[in-house]
């Protein structure tokens, strides 16, 4: 997680921030997991970041049914 997030460059460190932003970092590596098997994890969050539509088919897939 930390090689794909930069988790010791973060600045979260006050009362309960590091351990929320742990779980959204989680949680956000575990949607892609789920719904994009095929493409790693770093290469779907740089995807996600510069391609709109990747990250709106992403959330779509998990909250709309």
């Amino acid at each position: 997680m930390d090689v794909v997030f930069k988790e010791d460059a973060s600045l979260s460190d006050t009362g309960y921030s590091a351990e929320n932003m742990s779980l959204i970092r989680r949680l956000a590596a575990n949607i892609i997991r789920i719904v994009d098997p095929e493409r790693g994890v770093a290469d779907a969050r740089r995807n996600a970041t510069y391609e709109p539509k990747y990250l709106r088919g992403l959330l779509a897939k998990v909250f709309v049914n």
